[in-house]
């Protein structure tokens, strides 16, 4: 990517190609080699994400408190 960027602002002459498979059929759990080997920790339907969760999570700061680390 940082390649890219140097040679379109040096206007050079670039082609690009972005090349993607897509396959109409889901893999079972079974072909997959991780998955195989821990079948008992993955569910057994896999194929949809998980369901939406409500989350809350908050860092309490003082106020006028500056960061830590500053780059």
């Amino acid at each position: 990517a940082g390649q890219m960027k140097k040679l379109m602002n040096e206007e050079a002459l670039v082609f690009m190609i972005f090349a993607s498979l897509i396959t109409e059929e889901k893999p079972e759990a079974e072909e997959l080699p991780v998955v195989k080997e821990f079948l008992d920790v993955f569910p057994d339907d896999f194929s949809d994400q998980p369901p939406e969760r409500e989350v809350e999570f908050a860092i309490d700061v003082a106020p006028g408190t500056r960061p830590i680390s500053m780059a």
